[in-house]
């Protein structure tokens, strides 16, 4: 195996010229679902280093296909994003930067024992999706960190991490799918001012399992977003400022010009165009993510998408179970920048298009 470069400057520049498909990888690594084992430094923070055996090696439980996935974000905003996708029994973290004892007691609040989530699948390296993952994995020595390797240099340079946070790494690849308690997931690149991607989970068999699409921070959907968004039952998706809120609002030329960039973020009206034009009865959930504190409000964003959705002959729910709801085509809501979010379960076998799950 080849000798890694020293962490510089210099180093992250090669990389990032490098096509997301061709990263160097390490020899054992293959298309399917990927293990890679951490390095086995002698270092206090290496997980490794324990007289009973390596905890690398867990026996995840079979899932039954027909068993419930729940949802929910521990927060979603430039203050701190983290989400959970799983059964009550095991699942993953999406994201990282939240504060790890909120993590760990909101969980616990909803039945969800930390013990069973191994893997913390990170977007990209900025603050608000990593701040906490050292931490994290500090505290919980068998998870792992599932980021591609720009990520993890990014992280390092920007945060300025401990080296040891390279014991708990896994890479990831573009493209390539992975298992994770139980779920399948696929990283796709997205358009964002850092090295980017969005997640495709599949959970369980047949037409009718699972398919759940996170597209985090971007500035416009790629083709290769379009066609795992075009998939999904459930999507999670940015809808981070209102276009007149930006241009009127309290930000900096340079900073506006840069949210509304192409490799920025993404316009409620922008969202809701793309929703409207991709819908098919098999998406039943849409989730707003990434909500701007200054460029937008909950209640804007909400009203636009509806509104579209509601142009294009699409009746729209509020994802709450009500009676009101429950005939709807398609379930919308925010979710919340600095709280948890109520605890969403889908269950299989009583899925039906326009129900809520």
């Amino acid at each position: 195996m080849r000798k890694p470069r020293p962490l510089d400057r210099k180093t992250i520049r090669e990389l990032q010229g490098f096509p997301s498909l061709f990263d160097d990888r390490d020899d054992n690594t293959s298309v399917g679902s990927v293990t890679t084992g951490a390095a086995n430094n002698d270092v206090s923070d290496n997980p490794n280093n324990t007289s009973s055996g390596n905890p690398l090696v867990m026996e995840w439980e079979k899932e039954d296909p027909t068993e419930k996935l729940f949802f929910m974000t521990l927060g979603s905003g430039s203050d701190g994003n983290c989400a959970y996708l799983g059964t009550k029994k095991q699942g993953i973290l999406i994201d990282a930067g939240v504060n790890n004892r909120l993590i760990e007691s909101v969980l616990a609040a909803n039945g969800i024992d930390i013990k069973g989530i191994r893997d913390i699948y990170l977007t990209h390296e900025h603050g608000d999706h990593v701040r906490f993952v050292y931490s994290l994995v500090r505290k919980n020595k068998h998870m792992r960190i599932k980021c591609t390797r720009r990520t993890l240099e990014g992280m390092q340079i920007r945060h300025s991490f401990t080296n040891n946070i390279r014991n708990f790494h896994e890479p990831i690849f573009k493209e390539y799918t992975y298992l994770s308690a139980g779920m399948q997931v696929t990283p796709f690149e997205v358009s964002h001012d850092a090295d980017t991607v969005g997640f495709h989970i599949t959970f369980g068999e047949g037409e009718d399992k699972h398919v759940f699409v996170i597209c985090p921070d971007t500035g416009e959907i790629t083709p290769r977003a379009d066609e795992y968004l075009r998939q999904a039952r459930y999507i999670m998706i940015e809808s981070n400022y209102d276009l007149k809120m930006l241009m009127t609002g309290p930000y900096p030329e340079h900073l506006k010009a840069r949210v509304a960039s192409i490799k920025g973020h993404m316009d409620n009206m922008v969202t809701a165009k793309y929703l409207a034009k991709i819908y098919t009865p098999k998406l039943s959930h849409i989730f707003l993510s990434h909500l701007s504190a200054h460029n937008n409000t909950p209640e804007l964003a909400l009203n636009t998408v509806r509104s579209v959705l509601e142009s294009a002959g699409i009746t729209v729910g509020e994802a709450d179970s009500s009676p009101e709801s429950e005939g709807k085509m398609v379930q919308l809501c925010t979710l919340p920048r600095h709280t948890a979010s109520p605890l969403y379960v889908f269950r299989r076998s009583e899925y039906r298009p326009g129900k809520n799950s």
